[in-house]
């Protein structure tokens, strides 16, 4: 009688282990799951990437320290009107890319709480990048290119009467352009290339020039030179 008794605790004992048991590892896989979002918070989930570069578990700032060199070696070419070239770079200027969203709101709005799985999942964060640059640094570069501060500068000349070069008859001297860059217009289309997210300008296009305003063709001038033109024909 007694053993059939024995026999009848024993089942119970065991599914009391068993239970115990159950809810001790329910314990430990929650703690492991609570401590899981803790450790993250601030950093890039598991395979996760923005525009196709792998940031896992690194925070906003290792993933934009990565991301910008994407864009290192960033150099800006400047064509004048004569035909050559500049350049321009980034380095000298501060330029970057300004991401929207920006990475620490790309970290910020991640889904924590489903972390274990993105062991299995794969996510591709999208951005875009607007260029900015220090402009106090940009004005600084322009200054130092020799199409703005070069020796061989020429101011812009109005079309007038003047004597030949030989020194004999006078003449209509055509208008002459000249190179000088209007600093002001210069400036600005400039930085609003770089902004554009552009690497190249013209400046003769973009309209940075100084230009002569009266020409040969102008009829007060030729109205004026008339009757000198007529003497010296005489």
């Amino acid at each position: 009688m007694a053993d059939n008794n024995l026999n009848r605790r024993r089942p119970d004992k065991t599914k009391g282990l068993g239970m115990m048991i159950l809810k001790l590892l329910g314990l430990i896989v929650l703690a492991v799951y609570i401590i899981g979002i803790i450790v993250l918070q601030g950093r890039f989930l598991e395979n996760t990437s923005v525009n196709g570069i792998d940031v896992s578990r690194m925070t906003a700032e290792e993933a934009e320290a990565l991301y910008s060199k994407t864009y290192e070696g960033w150099q800006l070419k400047v064509k004048t009107i004569e035909g050559n070239e500049e350049i321009i770079d980034g380095g000298d200027i501060g330029y970057k890319l300004q991401m929207k969203p920006s990475f620490p709101s790309m970290v910020r709005w991640q889904n924590f709480l489903k972390w274990p799985f993105v062991h299995f999942l794969k996510t591709d964060k999208k951005t875009t990048g607007s260029a900015v640059c220090d402009e106090a640094l940009l004005k600084t570069a322009l200054q130092n290119l020799n199409c703005v501060s070069g020796p061989d500068i020429r101011d812009p000349v109005n079309a007038h009467i003047g004597r030949a070069e030989d020194g004999g008859y006078y003449e209509l001297v055509e208008a002459d352009d000249g190179n000088r860059l209007n600093d002001e217009r210069t400036f600005a289309a400039v930085l609003e290339t770089i902004q554009a997210g552009g690497d190249e300008i013209d400046l003769d296009k973009a309209g940075c020039y100084e230009k002569a305003t009266l020409f040969a063709s102008d009829p007060g001038l030729q109205q004026q030179f008339a009757p000198i033109d007529g003497f010296q024909q005489t």
